[in-house]
């Protein structure tokens, strides 16, 4: 898979489709993004 190649061309949907991990969405008829990841790393911070 050309993952760089995919990502150039805005070609998302055939990348995943061919990895299996397509997800479709309904369209939800508003212009806005229809999904929105959030992603929290928590970080440790030891001292001593």
């Amino acid at each position: 898979m050309d993952a760089a190649g995919h990502l150039s061309r805005n070609d998302a949907d055939t990348f995943f489709e061919a990895l299996g991990d397509l997800l479709k969405t309904s369209p939800t008829g508003t212009n806005v993004n229809d999904l929105v990841f959030l992603f929290i790393l928590r970080v440790s911070k030891r001292i001593g």
